[in-house]
């Protein structure tokens, strides 16, 4: 009877300290988007870009990219020093108080991106505000993104993103293919601003840098991506499989025990598994690889296969529109038939043979996908000159 009553004057204990400790988790949220809140309304951005939540991926990079090359008084949404410290619970939470805040005084323009948090407030703001609503559409989520289909919250992001491309003043969509799907499905007009790559960063990169940091051997297959359906990493491995003389790394998170769960693949000696780096340690990766691959069943404009086209390496994609869309076809890139792992193998022996940089792939970017150029397009944008 003792042990019993002590038992549950400790759960009670313990119920209590949680409660308290919730509330106080929350003021500290509050807290923290009180202050930030005071310094977006004294900011003076001409151009505020976002919602800055995203920890890594293609998305991030392009936020970070815009903020890197715009001649405009570019505001991230929150700020990078606000995400890093605090993460993106305090803003998230706090919504309904961030849709009572007016623009700062100075901005001309408000320019949205997948997340639906600077959406709703776009929406709130935009008819009382004289601001231009740029939204960029990057890809929506489809049955391959989820397990089983599409999953909820891939829904309810892809339901904001339409939103955003329908409501705004002009929508963007980074990539022909998905522009003709807005165009189709859901009677929207775009106008296409691709992807960029920043091409001083990729110039930065060494590959002796992360062969040394990392211990993996030179002339290696590299794949970079994420434990996600939609990356499709299980044909890598099997690639690895088919090739044992060659040495492949794969850089995500993606772990042994991962791999034998979900994929019912076992990942083979000469398979080197490495966590999520940093964007310069990807670069670095890049820049030490014999061969990039990519096996993923979608990408929007895969800012990885850009990177890669800026290093002049060898490429190997699937016959996916983006990629395709990235690499003009063949013209930059070996292109396999998804699905058919031996003509990935023979594609990858014949890229790995090929010891002539891509000068062609370089070309391409400096045209057409260098964050110079399309910054200078966005500034004009957000000015309201869209010729």
């Amino acid at each position: 009877m003792r042990r019993s009553k002590i038992r549950n004057y400790w759960k009670k204990i313990k119920f209590e300290y949680g409660q308290w400790n919730h509330r106080r988790t929350k003021r500290n949220r509050e807290r923290v988007f009180d202050n930030w809140s005071k310094r977006f309304l004294n900011s003076n951005a001409s151009v505020l870009l976002g919602a800055h939540f995203h920890s890594q991926g293609g998305v991030r990079n392009h936020l970070l990219s815009i903020k890197e090359y715009s001649k405009q008084n570019v505001l991230l949404v929150p700020e990078e020093q606000d995400l890093q410290r605090f993460g993106a619970s305090p803003f998230s939470e706090n919504l309904d108080k961030f849709l009572e805040i007016p623009p700062p005084k100075k901005a001309i323009a408000v320019h949205t991106h997948v997340l639906p948090w600077l959406i709703e407030w776009s929406m709130a703001k935009i008819q009382s505000h004289e601001l231009r609503w740029i939204h960029t559409h990057h890809l929506f989520y489809y049955p391959e993104s989820g397990r089983t289909g599409i999953e909820p919250w891939q829904e309810a992001l892809n339901q904001a993103m339409i939103k955003g491309a329908q409501a705004c003043d002009l929508c963007i969509c980074v990539n022909r293919w998905e522009q003709e799907v807005l165009k189709k499905e859901y009677k929207t007009d775009s106008v296409y601003v691709p992807n960029g790559v920043d091409r001083r960063l990729c110039d930065s990169a060494n590959g002796n840098r992360f062969i040394n940091k990392f211990g993996v051997p030179s002339d290696f297959v590299l794949w970079v991506g994420r434990h996600d359906p939609v990356k499709n990493p299980g044909d890598f491995v099997q690639l690895a499989k088919l090739s044992p003389t060659l040495k492949f790394v794969m850089i995500g998170g993606l772990t042994r025990e991962t791999i034998e769960s979900f994929y019912n693949l076992t990942p083979p000696p000469n398979l080197i598994l490495l966590p999520h780096l940093s964007r310069l340690d990807v670069l670095n990766a890049i820049a030490a690889c014999r061969v990039l691959v990519v096996t993923s069943f979608r990408e929007g404009l895969p800012t990885l296969v850009l990177e890669a086209m800026t290093l002049q390496k060898q490429i190997v994609i699937p016959n996916e529109a983006g990629c395709l869309d990235a690499t003009n076809g063949d013209e930059c890139a070996r292109v396999y038939e998804h699905g058919n792992l031996d003509q990935l193998a023979n594609q990858v022996r014949d890229a790995y043979e090929d010891r002539h940089p891509r000068s062609n792939a370089r070309n391409r970017i400096m045209k057409e996908f260098d964050w110079e150029i399309i910054a200078s397009r966005l500034d004009r944008i957000y000015q309201g000159k869209t010729d």
